[in-house]
């Protein structure tokens, strides 16, 4: 009989454990989501549009002139351009003696020549 009486213990102490157990996961302190279950397709978040931040341009180097009705042109550091050409964003509109007049993204730009002073400085 004792070997009965500790086989009763023991299969009590199981069924006190197990329903321990069926309660607490009934109290939803259990798992959220069934882990073998299909993934749920999530919502695509929809796109941020972001603003567009334009970086400052500097303006061409003008390293020359030549004032011409017919056809005046400046000198930049690498190029040469026509009236009405355009250079890294900025059409040329308008030449002077001395500067040039530069249109970029609407905007006018007058550019004048660069010159070296004693020192080998820019100015």
């Amino acid at each position: 009989m004792r070997v009965r009486g500790r086989k009763s213990v023991y299969l009590i102490a199981l069924c006190a454990c197990l329903l321990s157990v069926a309660a607490a996961t009934d109290g939803g302190s259990g798992l959220r989501h069934n882990p073998f279950d299909k993934p749920t397709l999530l919502a695509q978040p929809a796109p941020v549009e972001r603003e567009s931040v334009e970086q400052p341009v500097d303006p061409p180097r003008l390293k020359g002139t030549l004032v011409s009705a017919d056809s005046p042109m400046v000198v930049l550091e690498d190029t040469l351009l026509l009236l009405g050409e355009e250079h890294q964003g900025f059409r040329l509109v308008e030449v002077h003696e001395g500067a040039a007049v530069f249109e970029h993204r609407g905007d006018r730009v007058r550019v004048e020549i660069e010159t070296q002073d004693r020192q080998g400085g820019r100015r």
